[in-house]
């Protein structure tokens, strides 16, 4: 595991609504239960990445899950924070939805010593991407680099990960004029 790893210092994993931040937290637990640390507000998050318990004492905070909102409020008001020159790991969920705007610009921005991986399983391609944006920040390959790794829908049905799809088809219309059934 990432945290294993001496030189690594914390895990980010930043997230853009609260469903998946559940989710992340649910599948830590599911792998080792406490791995991962989530947080109610910015506060919280501050006291994680500076790895102070509720009481002001050391704890260690390898792995935190954050709403890429409160990661954005706290460097808003934490300009020079020692945790942006601190070994980071960040992983942002669902990439292709909120990670191309200024909160994931001013957090990239403010981390100096970080590896960063995206995660989506719709990514923005040049042929999908939106007009209007900043051309060398608009695919998913621009801002997270070239892809490690692909998992396609015929490789989570083939590890029993979803169902196969299943399509019935039913013609309403013949039934409905021709009494056909």
């Amino acid at each position: 595991m990432v945290t294993e790893i001496p030189t690594i210092d914390k895990v980010i994993f930043v997230v853009d609504r609260k469903d998946p931040d559940y989710q992340i937290m649910k599948e830590y637990d599911r792998f080792e239960k406490g791995a991962a640390n989530g947080n109610s507000s910015t506060k919280v998050l501050q006291r994680q990445l500076e790895n102070k318990n509720r009481r002001g004492g050391y704890e260690d905070y390898k792995i935190i899950v954050t709403a890429i909102q409160k990661l954005d409020v706290f460097i808003k008001r934490n300009k020079k924070h020692d945790i942006y020159n601190k070994h980071v790991i960040l992983i942002f969920d669902e990439c292709h939805r909120s990670q191309f705007g200024e909160m994931h610009k001013a957090i990239i921005k403010s981390f100096k010593n970080y590896h960063i991986f995206g995660f989506t399983g719709t990514p923005i391609f040049a042929a999908n991407a939106p007009s209007g944006r900043n051309p060398a920040f608009s695919t998913t390959e621009q801002v997270f680099g070239e892809k490690l790794h692909t998992y396609t829908m015929v490789d989570a049905i083939n590890d029993g990960n979803v169902l196969p799809f299943r399509i019935d088809f039913k013609n309403t219309i013949f039934e409905k004029y021709f009494g056909l059934v």
